[in-house]
């Protein structure tokens, strides 16, 4: 990562790197003004990777990686902590789970200092034990907290408005083994749409869609369009027949639409129809 800084920096300046760093290049404004949600989802990513004892032996690794690493050293791996940590806690966006990776990496090795800490200090045994035996409790905290959140009508961030995904499921549980809510919603997706159709998705459902056309449904004409790239009135004037939308959900489809249509999900279809006012 400094290594990238530091590039970046003799190609561009000091500044515009260390921004870059900080608050990345194209999506800015989205760390730069955060969210309250994000603020709020940020930790429970956290928790959410680190159901164990992870978290407190970071911060014994926290207090100790000083005596254990030396000064610059602990300086670096710190402010590297805290650099990842803050970028990710206030990145408005709908997959902001995935810029905590790097902080888990840190989190990791800062747990790894707090666990020879404790050792140092004789407690090694029952350290030892209570890690093993939450670690091994891990497995089935991920697989109740599904159940959990529906008991509790706990909401899971994530969009909703996608047919198959059960979303407590999708985001909770890491294994993916029986997991097929993207293939499901592009198959019936395809055998949904008539030959000659446009559909419109945006980048979460448009390559599972894709994917499954070239391999199963090659021989159907269906032009997939990502939204926002070709899908402006222009390109698809008000009246073109067979138009669908993964979503009608604010954000999820051309707004110029709304004044011209309106949108129809058939029970157990995956798409919404486009009905044009007054056609």
């Amino acid at each position: 990562m400094l290594l990238l800084i530091a590039f970046e920096a003799a190609k561009s300046g000091l500044w515009p790197a260390i921004s870059s760093a900080l608050f990345g290049q194209r999506w800015g404004d989205n760390v730069v003004k955060g969210s309250v949600s994000a603020l709020k989802n940020g930790p429970l990513c956290v928790l959410l990777n680190f159901p164990n004892l992870a978290l407190p032996l970071m911060f014994v690794g926290i207090a100790a990686m000083r005596r254990l690493l030396g000064g610059p050293l602990a300086w670096a791996v710190g402010l590297m902590t805290a650099m990842y940590f803050l970028f990710a806690v206030r990145y408005s966006v709908s997959d902001q789970f995935m810029f905590f990776v790097p902080f888990y990496a840190m989190a990791a090795i800062l747990a790894g200092l707090g666990f020879v800490r404790l050792s140092e200090a004789g407690k090694r045994r029952w350290l030892g034990v209570a890690a093993i035996i939450l670690l091994a409790a891990t497995p089935v905290t991920y697989s109740l907290l599904p159940s959990i959140t529906q008991r509790f009508n706990i909401a899971v961030p994530g969009r909703t408005d996608l047919a198959y995904r059960d979303s407590p499921r999708y985001w909770l549980v890491p294994w993916k083994n029986n997991e097929d809510s993207a293939g499901m919603f592009a198959r019936t997706a395809m055998e949904q749409v008539p030959p000659g159709s446009i559909v419109i998705l945006d980048s979460t459902t448009f390559y599972a869609v894709d994917m499954i056309r070239r391999l199963e449904f090659s021989d159907k004409d269906v032009r997939l369009v990502i939204l926002g790239k070709d899908s402006k009135m222009d390109a698809i004037p008000v009246g073109t027949p067979n138009v669908y939308l993964d979503s009608a959900g604010e954000g999820y489809h051309e707004k110029w639409m709304d004044e011209f249509a309106t949108y129809d999900r058939p029970a157990g279809k995956a798409l919404f129809l486009v009905v044009w006012k007054g056609r």
